[in-house]
């Protein structure tokens, strides 16, 4: 099937904007680890594997629509060392890809693809509720309990 122009456009920042989180997650995952934090690794974990779902879908449906994905374009990173930069880091990498999804979904409205927007939909639900919500209330115990308490709470 031959796919809208915007939509698959669209679609394709949508792939850059995932990879980059994904990228920047699992980076995340293995830091965590390495500094002895598993419960802030187990999630990083967790958003790479939905970041790795979300890839699947999309790349499958830019392929029905008869499009040829571009894995080589990533949104760059932003690399932090402090706990709490990483956190802010992974929110800014989840609200980019929640406006990417939404510009995604308002084109795919437009232009009548009711289906790729319901698959955006879908993977704006889990950014929101899951990713970007968890990320914000991290910080906001990190600014509550203070960052000793919040990382000895990560240890076990």
């Amino acid at each position: 099937m031959k796919g809208n122009p915007r939509v698959v456009a669209h679609l394709q920042r949508l792939l850059n904007a995932e990879l980059g989180v994904a990228d920047l997650s699992l980076l995340h995952a293995r830091i965590y680890e390495d500094r002895g934090f598993p419960r802030l690794s187990a999630h990083a974990d967790a958003v790479v594997g939905d970041a790795r779902e979300a890839l699947d879908r999309v790349l499958r449906r830019m392929l029905f629509l008869g499009a040829k994905p571009d894995m080589n374009q990533r949104e760059p990173i932003a690399v932090a060392s402090a706990i709490r930069d990483m956190l802010r880091n992974d929110l800014n990498g989840q609200y980019r890809l929640a406006e990417c999804l939404r510009g995604a979904l308002g084109c795919c409205h437009d232009e009548k693809d009711f289906q790729t927007a319901a698959l955006l939909q879908s993977l704006l639900a889990t950014v929101e509720e899951r990713h970007a919500y968890w990320l914000e209330q991290q910080l906001g115990l990190l600014e509550t309990v203070g960052e000793a308490a919040y990382l000895a709470a990560q240890m076990g």
